[in-house]
């Protein structure tokens, strides 16, 4: 059952529309969404879109909206909710509001958690004096005596008047909108209000105060309104700002264009909204080898060339190999194809020329405004001009009049009802228009039919994300790929398929492309060119796609045991995190590229912080939790950890972090130097991203460490780096021993980067990968004084000697605990160790201090 629904107040174009959906139910996919058509435009959502996709359902009854009072859209959305969807609230979102990070429902539902008299959270909790300075309050009060019929059927109705919030972000707890709903069917009084108020934006004032008068209690939201405002547009400067804000889950105003910078920005920063990557290729180099035979299909190639287009010569062979599947198959005599833009000709004038080969009956219908409009609407859009007159100029050339018909409309206001073998869709390749080209004929695709994409690429991360959501849904399989052009074929088994052909296939393994999630191909049974597509009857689609759909959450590529080695593995230690563990997890995905695993170690928390992974342990499918048992502390939680992993890389990360895209592929680099034995990126603070550090130095005897500035672009060597995102070669920290006997919490990331360098490693920082660490006020954690002294004392036993040795104990003389902490220290193992170390060194601590200008 969803916790949440959404109540999304739409009237502008479908662009944005979709936009609000990928955006919601990618950050949010278990919560529910009403879409609401406040406009007058009925066409705005249209019946063949597959809004169940996205959890979305379409107000059956909606009524045009205006600005100032959009009251009726919440009972509108209200009543819905409760007669037809389960929840426990309401979300109030706004065409031009979107969604910054994961966990929101999850953020709200502990917030809500223990206030069962909650009826609504808003930018404010308290009734509003007459001198607040808010518009909507100031309406309020000059109508008072309108209000005052509602007021007195309440006890002290007027201590209770005026409520008021924001709207957008405005949460309504079931609790309220069941006594609002009640109240609006059964209060005469409130009736008679709603169609005499003039109060502008009196949904702003009715809402929170009927949830007081009602007995209910508002709360502020506990997410920020830094980014959520009335009348400031926010810029693509303010995404950046927003995720680095762990409460910042909305952002509004964003314009209702699909091309704004920040809407883009989001977008890129978030993968496209992609659930999941899947790695297409084009497999096999059989294709160049075997063109010597297929002299007909050259001639079409060549024949076309003069045509303008944007149609290469392999994805021209592709369209020809398609035609040639369709026309040698089982089933009805006549195939019929549509083409979604077709600009001058090209591309149909292929298709028809392939289809002339073929004694089969083929007929082509080339839908297109004719307009000249190109482009993606989430890139650039070029206007070249009408084009049907050089399209009938070169299919009449072609004389392929007869098979062609030319339909000048956009496919969406076009009404079909007829089979379809195949559709091409080659119209304005962003995310929306392709999906609204697909779904508008998806129905009419027959059994073992095909769709081809054209400008799958990343210049055109719209194409992608669909292409890839249609092969993750197991509804098409994966045919084939020449430069941006794939093929899918509907309706055919996803694996368990014999493969009937001559041709021969190389079978490899296939890394995901993205961090969102993994569906892996081996191309085995893939048709790696369009030859080996044109000459196998039944299909050639063994490519081992997962039949199951994008699971909420998954992180990176999926670990199998059939799947190569990871490069990095994620340790991440756990001890009382709260929600902090979530919202890494969640910001991990899409970070990286890069193949990993992760491992997450519960050092004996209490406060049920991984109950997520263990009551849904396939949530994550390259995430792993372990248990520590007793309590372990930090050095000992991640050498449990990292007795779990299995990549050449170690990277031991704090559960409150959230990295930047690309930062994992950038730190891994650096091990590509044989002498690294430690690196980090940039750590910056989380809710402000201008505070950075770049490593690590020791200021004072007793190991106090300041953070180090940016020194240059490119990775550098420092003394030091913090343990929060720390990566170290494995076969180092074999060799070493890992973090050393510590207890609980202090320095032993310090000490390891010290052991490093006396070892006669490197430790290095890369400047251009950042990862955002969340500092506490308060630890969650208790640190007793004797072990963290006992921490100081066993490094300086461990590394230093003469002077410099005793200068650094009598700094710490005066540290609490220290003579239990001595004591601690003389009856460990620490002297044993520090023979070890002296045996195996290469450089002593002077050698360290005098290298990076320490002075202790």
């Amino acid at each position: 059952m969803p916790f949440n629904i959404f109540a999304c107040l739409v009237h502008e174009n479908f662009e944005c529309v979709v936009d609000l959906l990928q955006n919601l139910r990618y950050f949010d996919p278990d919560s529910a969404i009403i879409l609401y058509n406040g406009g007058r435009d009925q066409t705005l959502l249209p019946g063949t879109f597959p809004y169940h996709q996205f959890n979305a359902h379409v107000h059956p009854a909606p009524h045009p909206m205006h600005w100032g009072a959009l009251h009726g859209f919440a009972l509108d959305c209200i009543d819905f909710a409760l007669s037809k969807l389960h929840f426990e609230c309401i979300t109030i979102v706004d065409s031009d509001q979107l969604l910054v990070r994961a966990g929101y429902s999850a953020y709200i539902k502990g917030f809500l958690s223990d206030k069962p008299e909650a009826g609504l959270l808003g930018i404010s909790s308290e009734r509003q004096t007459p001198d607040s300075g808010i518009y909507p309050v100031s309406c309020a009060y000059a109508e008072q005596e309108l209000w005052q019929p509602l007021l007195s059927g309440f006890d002290e109705g007027e201590r209770h008047f005026p409520h008021w919030t924001l709207w957008p972000s405005t949460v309504i707890t079931k609790a309220a909108a069941r006594a609002i709903h009640d109240s609006v069917a059964k209060n005469r009084h409130l009736r008679t209000l709603l169609g005499k108020t003039g109060i502008t934006a009196c949904e702003e004032i009715l809402f929170p105060t009927l949830s007081a008068l009602l007995g209910l209690r508002n709360y502020r939201n506990p997410c920020t309104y830094d980014f959520v405002k009335w009348n400031e547009v926010l810029t693509g400067r303010d995404v950046d700002n927003a995720l680095s804000r762990l409460d910042a889950f909305w952002m509004h105003p964003i314009p209702r264009r699909f091309d704004n910078d920040a809407r883009r920005q989001l977008r890129q920063r978030c993968n496209d909204y992609q659930l999941q990557e899947v790695a297409v290729r084009s497999g096999a180099s059989t294709w160049q080898s075997t063109l010597h035979n297929l002299y007909p299909e050259l001639a079409i190639v060549e024949a076309t060339k003069h045509i303008e287009g944007w149609l290469s010569e392999p994805e021209a062979e592709l369209l020809i190999a398609a035609v040639a599947r369709l026309c040698r198959g089982e089933g009805r005599e006549e195939r019929s194809i549509v083409e979604i833009g077709s600009y001058k000709g090209k591309s149909t004038t292929v298709l028809g020329l392939a289809a002339r080969l073929h004694e089969r009956p083929v007929h082509i219908y080339a839908v297109d405004p004719f307009d000249g409009v190109v482009g993606a609407a989430d890139a650039s859009i070029d206007r070249t001009g009408a084009t049907l007159r050089s399209f009938y100029r070169n299919i009449e050339e072609a004389e392929l009049s007869d098979i062609v018909t030319a339909i000048a409309q956009k496919s969406y206001e076009l009404q079909w009802s007829e089979a379809i073998d195949l559709l091409f869709i080659d119209g304005l390749h962003d995310y929306p228009n392709v999906a609204r080209d697909f779904y508008h004929f998806a129905d009419w695709i027959t059994a073992g039919g095909l769709v081809a994409f054209h400008d799958y690429s990343a210049h055109y991360p719209g194409v992608r994300s669909f292409v890839n959501e249609l092969l993750g849904s197991g509804d098409f399989s994966l045919l084939a790929q020449r430069d941006s052009l794939v093929v899918l074929e509907k309706g055919a088994p996803m694996n368990g398929r014999t493969v009937h052909s001559d041709s021969e296939y190389q079978q490899q393994e296939m890394p995901a492309t993205n961090g969102k999630a993994e569906v892996r191909e081996s191309t085995k049974g893939v048709a790696n060119s369009a030859v080996e597509l044109w000459a196998t009857q039944d299909g050639v689609n063994e490519n081992g796609i997962s039949r199951r759909k994008p699971v909420n959450g998954r992180i990176g590529p999926t670990m199998h045991r059939r799947h190569p080695r990871p490069a990095v593995s994620i340790i991440i230690p756990v001890h009382n995190e709260g929600q902090r563990l979530f919202l890494t997890l969640e910001a991990l995905r899409g970070s990286t590229e890069l193949l990993h695993e992760i491992i997450v170690v519960d050092d004996d928390s209490n406060d049920g912080c991984c109950n997520f992974l263990r009551e849904h342990p396939f949530l994550y499918e390259n995430v792993r939790l372990v248990e520590a048992g007793s309590r372990q502390g930090v050095a000992g939680t991640r050498n449990f950890g990292a007795g779990f992993a299995s990549a050449p890389i170690l990277l031991f990360l704090d559960a409150h972090c959230f990295p930047r895209r690309g930062w994992l592929e950038k730190v891994a680099a650096l091990f590509e130097n044989s002498e690294v034995a430690i690196a980090a990126p940039c750590l910056t603070v989380a809710g402000n991203n201008a505070n950075k550090g770049f490593g690590l130095t020791i200021t004072q005897p007793d190991f106090a460490v300041s953070w180090l500035g940016c020194r240059q672009d490119e990775a550098y060597e420092v003394p030091m780096v913090g343990g929060g995102c720390m990566a170290v070669r494995s076969s180092f920290f074999a060799d070493c021993g890992g973090f050393d006997a510590m207890n609980t919490f202090g320095v032993e990331d310090i000490e390891l980067c010290l052991r490093a360098w006396l070892l006669g490693h490197s430790v290095m920082v890369e400047p251009r990968a950042e990862v955002a660490h969340w500092f506490k006020e308060h630890s969650n954690f208790k640190v007793d004084w004797k072990d963290y002294t006992y921490n100081l004392l066993r490094m300086a036993s461990l590394h230093f000697d003469g002077e410099r040795y005793e200068r650094i104990m009598s700094s710490l003389a005066v540290k609490p605990a220290y003579y239990e902490a001595l004591s601690a220290l003389n009856h460990s193992d620490v002297a044993d160790k520090r023979a070890q170390l002296r045996a195996t060194r290469r450089y002593d601590a002077d050698w360290f201090c005098r290298k990076f200008a320490i002075e202790i």
